[in-house]
């Protein structure tokens, strides 16, 4: 059985891979960080690519147990035409062979 689970993940103020930067013009020093939208990006993305890999996934199971199920519905079909069939089969030799004792 097929088991998900629920990630959650949080991007933090300095856990993001972003590097300190500083700029020094003249007699002024301006400090920023810079922006990770790559890191983001591609955290989305990738998530993105895990929700489609589970659906595919689910998707595959689905249709595998369709398959298993209509092979059994077709062996269980054959087995009840057969029978009737051998059914029918022995009843006409019944009559056959009656109607032959009969003469």
């Amino acid at each position: 059985m097929l088991h998900l689970r629920d990630t959650v993940t949080r991007i933090r103020h300095g856990e993001h891979g972003g590097s300190r930067h500083a700029i020094q013009s003249g007699k002024f020093r301006y400090g920023f960080v810079a922006r990770p939208t790559r890191n983001i990006a591609v955290r989305i993305y990738r998530a993105l690519l895990e929700n489609q890999a589970g659906f595919y996934g689910s998707q595959m199971t689905a249709m595998d147990n369709a398959t298993r199920n209509a092979g059994d519905m077709i062996n269980r079909l054959s087995i009840q035409y057969n029978r009737q069939r051998q059914a029918v089969i022995t009843t006409e030799l019944i009559e056959i062979i009656s109607g032959a004792e009969a003469l």
